[in-house]
């Protein structure tokens, strides 16, 4: 093969994959299952992680080994659809390369849990497992968390974010309307930011059942941030019903 080889195709409607081998293949291969695409998106990669592959592809192929990924038929939650079609990938790999000495796979987000299904099913059929901020605490607890920051990020920066918790522009764009408004809000004033987590790094992951925040003086609170004492759960509780409420009427 020359210094890389890369293969590219189709696994099924939308299910398109690439293959990467290095000149110096060491004979095993990793597979990558990609992260949750939201419904509001075309079948294909998150928007924004092509950057994570690439990094990933990069060092595998620096360490011999070859790297291969697909995106799934179909977004949203669709476990059984994106394990079969990494699993898919991995015959894939076999019929156009070789067959592998070992498979590792890597997942991330929710295709950590698709990674995790796969091992589960077929343990005979993998080396190893790494997930990154992988799914896998139950998506009713991953629902509420994500749900929790955005009604919580609004309340504390406000007119920030387009939309709402239900509701997204139809040309929603993950980058100009999330991360970088967001980004560019927390920089600007950060203390709002550090009271949504200050407490919430070692505890789990429904914001109910964290602690109360820390204490944020009256005389030197900033410019927008609109708590001037303890957030205990009970006043996230009410943050959340107010805007929900809000919201939904």
């Amino acid at each position: 093969m020359n210094a890389e080889t890369t293969l590219e195709g189709d696994i099924g409607p939308g299910a398109h994959y690439v293959i990467s081998v290095p000149e110096n293949w060491n004979g095993d291969l990793v597979l990558y299952a990609h992260g949750y695409t939201a419904p509001i998106f075309a079948v294909g990669l998150p928007p924004g992680e092509e950057v994570l592959v690439d990094g990933l592809r990069t060092i595998a192929l620096q360490g011999g080994f070859a790297f291969a990924y697909s995106s799934y038929s179909q977004t949203g939650l669709g476990l059984k659809d994106a394990a079969q079609r990494t699993d898919q990938l991995a015959n894939v790999f076999g019929a156009r390369v070789d067959k592998p000495h070992r498979t590792f796979l890597i997942g991330t987000s929710f295709g950590a849990l698709v990674a995790l299904k796969l091992v589960e099913d077929h343990p005979e059929r993998f080396a190893g497992l790494l997930t990154l901020s992988g799914m896998l605490g139950g998506v009713r607890a991953e629902t509420d968390y994500i749900s929790h920051v955005r009604v919580l990020f609004d309340y504390f920066y406000p007119g920030v974010l387009p939309g709402n918790l239900y509701e997204l522009p139809a040309d929603f764009d993950l980058q100009r309307d999330l991360v970088a408004p967001a980004s560019a809000a927390i920089q600007a004033n950060p203390q709002p930011a550090i009271l949504m987590t200050a407490d919430h790094a070692n505890s789990d992951p429904v914001l109910e059942r964290t602690r109360a925040w820390p204490i944020h003086h009256p005389g030197s609170r900033p410019a927008g941030c609109r708590a001037s004492g303890p957030l205990g759960p009970h006043s996230r509780s009410r943050i959340l019903r107010q805007h929900t409420d809000g919201v939904r009427g």
